[in-house]
């Protein structure tokens, strides 16, 4: 339900203090009144009419239903009728404006009359603003005199508010039944707290409750009468609580009905009354309904009409729900026992029978049974909804109308998703955490919201390898993400990373990044398993991704997960010791994008999540229904390894299987032992070898390495993490210039506990010559765009050195600095083009202490305008002596070979074996007969010229036996 709410704002303009009173309507309207000068008169305020609370017998608003059926008159037929009734609520909305104005000079209001109309029974709020216009910086104070706030009214907060240049407070009140009337409240404004600047009044009429019977029961004198009375929200809102109660001066004399009690979504109690025959007549009974007990009140009444009957009255029947069961039985469980009694009125022919039939959204209705003994309804596998329906008979022939009732089935048992938070490593043994390290447990009762598709950021998936002398950071650049739904059903897709150009704080290593969508179709599930797995290039395979806890390369994840969880964005790490190394594997995921099917038939939620330490005691968390995060040193008070279980149950008490976790506190930070070089001063080349002493740590040792320009590290130049290893070498791209440096380590475990620095170590930087100019580029001089082509350079450095080379593609691309290579070393590296065109390739050299060469010579690359040409033959078969007998796959070719191209517009072809021209043909037809001596695999490339000076190429690779 949504508020009624009203803006009051003030500002003071020409030496007068405004008040605007500004009104939202929630309701279909809306009425907004200009404020008036000070003044004014004002002008005439406009009203629109407060709904209140209306019970509406339409489809499309509210719906009742009577178990034992509607009124009966027929033929001056008069029967007394047990009812059922259920109303659902639906309240609209109107709202008035008006405005003020308040002399402050006076002390004294110039226009009054804000005048609002309420209505018994409607919440309403007024949002109080005043404030200085123009801005002043100075403070503006708002109170209300409590002697004129109405029983029940509140101000939110309590007492004096002060701000600076505005302040907001906040009026609510919901009027009870009884409280019509008109109500003047008096607000005062100052620069500091009842201090009056000035005041201003509003006016509150508040309209009484005018009951309009929804249903009307004929009852008979002398018999009883008992009405069960069912609110519920209108669209159902079954997590919102709904409270039912009755306007007391209604209740006629002799009848009762149950105190105020709550319940979720719907709430049930029953009115009972045996009127006596001086009864005789008609009586309005109004019931009330909301969100609290005596709050926020929706009334809805009803007629009765007693009168002297005739015993036409048919038998009634009951249904008991046993056990288990949830908000009165309307969920269950398939071995929840349903009982139907049936009782005749006194002194009536007895009852018959009673007949039932249940209705399923999976298969529709049954047929109408004869009922005998307690039945259950059928075991389904999901959630599913049913509807019950059942009469009785009595032996006069008389029929009981037939009861509807809802419930759903739920067998599923609940599930929990368990996922680490902050500092955390896993082992194939336990996990280990740091001091901020939290378990997070994601509670759900199926319901089934079925994955339909999920779009994934993919960050970073690596693999270190490292001890104390060595360590290698494998970055897995083609990643599968794999879905495996409850029936086996797999949906995978391929992520292919790519550097996003952005080194980390640590410059430990470049971070790649991907995005893969999956699309779940006819395999979409309430429940999947994601595995991770990489593509080894070394072996050509599919290799699982263990970054999960336990060494596991998968997790297992429902719709809640995935939207409370995966949007945020997850780290996982895993760490083993494989005899020498240790290794860490690492992925960073986020969910940028998913959709799930709407929940058809809701379970019966989450009553409790708990968990239990070393098997003892089992342990409620607070909010079953929240993600509950555990903050695991506070729980787990050593460094020993504990066990924590948990499980959820449902609140038809079916608990899940019992899960855990081997977990260990650790906060212990690692010792961080002595550097060894460089040292006193040393000299070095631009990229020198750090190395200290091993550290170890129960949880995985890395180091934290500084490198600064002065002793007292104020001026940082270099910091960077490393795993495992002692020892670290600059990379090239992270060269220092020549000067001194002062540099240290810090050791460091996987859960963030930090050692201590280390002593400090010096170097110097030498100087250098700069290596000679690079030889121009060699390699192909025309290429396909999308194609790599290698090239390659060489030169030497005065000082034998060691050098980098960094190549330059002519399209605004480079290859980075590579390398080294021994002074004289041939260097290569390979390029694409995207686009045709011509290109300048060059290239220049650096040597070891940073110092670099001038630029090649360029070589000009072509990469031609297609026009679309094709070698025709050969192409894909098997060529003897120029006749192509079979179709294959690839190539081969006995005996010489005419090789052909075609196109229009052609000017003049050049054929290429292996890349050496030989022959140009310049007319049709284009061709020309490789008769030479060959054996083995050949490239033939053919370039073709066209009048316009256009270039294109087309290329292919045989086999050739020639001799």
């Amino acid at each position: 339900m949504q508020n009624f709410c009203t803006t009051l704002k003030k500002f003071i303009k020409n030496n007068t203090l405004i008040i605007v009173i500004h009104c939202q309507c929630n309701g279909p309207g809306e009425m907004i009144k200009e404020p008036h000068p000070a003044g004014s008169k004002g002008g005439k305020m406009k009203r629109a009419l407060a709904i209140g609370i209306i019970l509406l017998f339409i489809a499309s608003s509210i719906s009742i239903s009577n178990e034992a059926g509607q009124e009966k008159i027929k033929n001056g037929d008069r029967r007394k009728i047990y009812q059922w009734m259920e109303a659902g609520i639906k309240a609209d909305y109107a709202t008035d404006m008006s405005n003020v104005s308040i002399d402050s000079t006076a002390f004294a209001t110039i226009v009054d009359g804000q005048v609002f109309h309420i209505y018994e029974g409607l919440p309403w709020c007024l949002y109080v603003t005043a404030y200085w216009d123009p801005p002043q910086g100075q403070p503006i104070c708002i109170w209300v005199d409590l002697n004129t706030l109405p029983e029940g009214a509140r101000i939110i907060p309590e007492g004096c508010s002060c701000g600076i240049d505005s302040v907001t407070i906040t009026l609510e009140w919901t009027p009870a039944i009884g409280q019509a009337g008109t109500y003047v409240i008096r607000f005062y404004v100052g620069y500091e707290c009842y201090q009056a600047y000035s005041y201003f009044d509003i006016t509150v009429i508040v309209e009484p409750y005018v009951p309009t019977p929804t249903e009307t029961f004929r009852i008979c004198a002398e018999e009883e009468f008992v009405l069960n009375v069912t609110a519920y929200w209108e669209p159902p809102q079954p997590e919102k609580l709904i409270c039912l109660w009755i306007y007391e001066p209604s209740l006629p004399e002799g009848a009762t009905f149950d105190e105020c009690h709550c319940d979720y979504g719907s709430v049930t109690s029953t009115l009972r009354w045996t009127p006596s025959s001086d009864q005789v007549g008609e009586y309005i009974i109004t019931f009330l309904a909301g969100e609290d007990c005596g709050y926020y009140t929706f009334p809805f009444s009803i007629k009765i009409i007693v009168e002297i009957c005739e015993d036409n009255i048919p038998p009634t029947t009951t249904k008991i729900i046993g056990e288990p069961k949830y908000q009165e039985g309307f969920f269950v469980n398939s071995s929840t026992p349903f009982t139907l009694v049936a009782q005749d009125n006194e002194g009536g022919s007895g009852v018959k029978a009673i007949y039932y039939r249940i209705w399923s959204e999976r298969t529709g209705w049954t047929e109408w049974k004869k009922y005998t003994d307690s039945f259950t309804l059928p075991e389904t596998s999901g959630n599913c909804k049913y509807y019950i329906e059942y009469y009785a008979v009595d032996n006069a022939g008389n029929e009981e109308e037939i009861h509807n009732q809802t419930h759903v089935v739920d067998n599923e048992r609940p599930y929990t998703t368990a996922t680490f938070e902050g500092s955390y490593v896993s082992t194939s043994d336990h996990v280990i955490v740091g001091k901020n390290g939290k378990l997070e447990l994601c509670g759900a009762d199926p319901c089934c919201e079925k994955i339909k598709m999920v779009k994934f950021k993919v960050l970073n998936p690596l693999t270190f390898i490292g001890k104390g002398d060595y360590c290698k950071f494998i970055d897995h650049t083609t990643v599968k993400l794999r879905f495996t739904n409850t029936k086996g059903q797999q949906v995978e897709k391929i992520c292919k990373l790519k550097p996003d150009g952005w080194v980390d704080p640590w410059h430990t290593t470049r971070h790649y990044i991907g995005e893969v969508t999956i699309d779940l179709g006819d395999a979409a599930d309430c429940k999947l398993t994601l595995s991770i797995w990489y593509y080894d290039f070394d072996t050509s395979e599919w290799r699982p991704l263990p970054v999960f806890p336990g060494g596991k390369n998968e997790i297992t994840i429902t719709c809640k997960w995935i939207r409370e969880v995966g949007t945020k964005g997850k780290a996982f790490c895993y760490t083993e010791r494989t005899e020498p190394f240790n290794l860490l594997h690492l992925i960073v995921l986020k969910v940028l994008e998913f959709e799930c099917t709407s929940c058809k038939t809701s379970g019966s939620g989450i009553d409790k999540e708990q968990y239990r330490i070393d098997e003892g005691t089992w342990i409620d968390l607070i909010d079953p229904e929240e993600i509950a995060l555990l903050n695991l040193p506070d729980i787990l008070k050593d460094n020993r390894i504990h066990k924590i279980d948990f499980r959820a149950t449902d609140n038809l008490q079916q608990d899940e299987c019992v899960k855990g976790f081997r977990i260990q506190v650790d906060t212990t930070p690692p010792e961080t032992q002595p550097i060894e070089s460089p040292s006193n001063d040393e000299e070095t080349n631009a990229i020198p070898r750090f190395e200290w002493q091993n550290s170890t740590d129960p949880a995985g040792i890395a180091y934290i390495l500084e490198i600064a320009k002065d002793p007292d590290f104020n001026n940082v130049v270099f910091e960077t993490k490393t795993y495992f290893a002692s020892f670290y070498e600059l990379s090239i791209d992270h060269r220092l210039p020549q000067g001194k440096y002062y540099w240290r380590i810090k050791a460091v475990d996987l859960v963030d506990n930090e050692g201590e620095w280390s002593d400090t170590g010096s170097f110097i930087v030498g100087e250098s010559n700069p290596p000679y100019k690079p030889s121009r580029p060699n390699g192909p001089p025309v290429g396909k765009t999308g194609k790599n082509y290698t090239y390659t350079a060489s030169t030497t450095d005065p000082e034998g050195d060691k050098i980098y080379y960094n190549f330059s593609w002519g399209d605004g691309n480079y290859s980075g600095w590579i390398g080294p290579y021994a002074s004289g070393d041939t260097a290569s590296a390979s390029h694409n083009w995207s686009k045709r065109g011509i290109y300048q390739v060059k290239v220049k050299a650096m040597d070891e202490y940073g110092y670099e060469s001038e630029w090649s010579d360029p070589l000009p690359i072509v990469v031609p305008y297609s026009f679309n040409i094709s070698i025709e033959c050969p192409r894909n078969g098997l060529y003897v002596f120029g006749k192509k007998l079979v179709p294959l796959r690839h190539t081969i070719v006995i005996g010489p070979l005419k090789i052909g191209v075609s196109g229009n517009g052609l000017d003049k072809a050049e054929f290429y074996i292996d890349g050496k021209l030989k022959y140009v043909a310049h007319e049709p037809p284009f061709t020309w007969i490789w008769n030479e001596f060959a054996f083995g695999r050949h490239e033939i490339k053919v370039i073709v010229y066209d009048c316009a000076g256009n270039i294109a190429m087309d290329e292919q690779k045989i086999w050739m036996l020639n001799i």
